[in-house]
């Protein structure tokens, strides 16, 4: 829950700030801890239309756990996607999530390659 405000709203250019507050609650395994916090977002979309056809897109999000300070999330997605016919599009996307204090045993960083076929009606 949060504002969301556009810095540049014209194509092709387009870029977004958004802040929010919310709240997570996860179990994490193996010893199966439940942690309940409040939190703070901060995010930045950008957009670039390079054509009708095809547009690259990087959404930034870090999240803050407002009861612990070391505890924060970052992630970050560049992805581009072409557009094949009307209603369907392929997107290519990386994906790249830091979590500053992991489980045991895991690593901080994670990074993701994905391909995807995007029907829009």
């Amino acid at each position: 829950m949060g504002p969301s405000h556009k810095l540049s709203g014209s194509e092709p250019h387009l870029l977004t700030i958004e802040a929010g507050l919310g709240a997570i609650r996860e179990v994490r395994l193996p010893g199966k801890v439940d942690k309940t916090f409040g939190t703070g977002r901060v995010g930045v979309n950008y957009r670039y239309v390079i054509s009708k056809a095809a547009d690259f897109q990087n959404q930034t999000n870090l999240i803050l756990n407002l009861s612990n300070r070391d505890d924060w999330r970052l992630t970050n997605m560049a992805a581009v996607t072409a557009l094949l016919k009307s209603h369907f599009s392929l997107k290519f996307a990386y994906t790249f999530a830091h979590l500053n204090t992991p489980p045991s045993g895991k690593k901080k960083t994670d990074s993701m390659i994905a391909a995807a076929l995007v029907a829009k009606f």
